[in-house]
C-alpha cells in the first residue's frame, strides 16, 4: 500500500466508523506507527478533510450533525484538581465539551479539540493527565481561565449546564 492509499483508507475508515478511532488502532490496523498516523491526519486537514482529533479519536463531524445541537460557550477558571468535576457537570447534564480555548498571552488565541461526551470519555482524558504529568492542561497557561464550546440538546440544557459550573463554583463570573 503506498502512502497515499493508506491516506485514503485511513480518511475512509474516520468517515465509515460510527465511533471516534484512535490513532493507535489506526496504526496497529495499517502496520505503521502512531505518529505516522497523526501526520497523516495533519496532511489530510491541510488538503480540507474535517477530521476532528478528541480524546477518543478522529472523527468527521459533518455540516447536519453539527446544526443539530444547541451550541454555547462558558468561560471557566479552577485548578487542575476540578476538571474532573468541570467536565463531569457538563456531560452529567446533557452537554458535549467541543473544545477548550486560552487567550495566550504570546500565541493567542490556543483551542484544544476535546470532544468529552460521556463518563467514559471524562475517565479516559484524567487517565490521559494522570499517565502524562509533564503534561498540563491549556488552563495552566492562563492562570486557570478558559473557555469551552459545548453541545447540548436545547438552550434549555446549556443552562443547567451553566447553573451547574456555578454552582460548583468553576465558572467565571467576575
Amino acid at each position: 500500500m503506498t502512502t497515499q492509499e493508506r491516506r485514503a483508507a485511513v480518511l475512509a475508515a474516520i468517515q465509515d466508523s460510527a465511533q471516534p478511532i484512535s490513532a493507535k488502532t489506526l496504526a496497529k490496523q495499517y502496520e505503521v506507527s502512531r505518529q505516522t498516523i497523526v501526520g497523516d491526519i495533519a496532511l489530510l486537514r491541510a488538503q480540507g478533510a474535517n477530521v476532528i482529533a478528541t480524546v477518543s479519536g478522529y472523527y468527521i463531524q459533518t455540516v447536519q450533525q453539527r446544526q443539530q445541537y444547541y451550541r454555547g460557550q462558558v468561560v471557566c477558571q479552577h485548578t487542575p484538581a476540578k476538571t474532573r468535576a468541570e467536565l463531569l457537570a457538563i456531560v452529567k447534564n446533557g452537554g458535549r465539551v467541543v473544545d477548550v480555548t486560552v487567550d495566550h498571552p504570546l500565541y493567542g488565541e490556543l483551542t484544544g479539540q476535546l470532544g468529552i461526551a460521556t463518563l467514559t470519555d471524562v475517565n479516559q482524558f484524567m487517565q490521559k493527565i494522570k499517565a502524562n504529568p509533564q503534561q498540563r492542561l491549556l488552563a495552566t497557561l492562563t492562570n486557570g481561565v478558559h473557555l469551552h464550546t459545548m453541545e447540548c440538546a436545547s438552550e434549555q440544557d446549556f443552562e443547567r449546564i451553566l447553573a451547574a459550573l456555578s454552582e460548583l463554583g468553576v465558572r467565571y463570573e467576575k
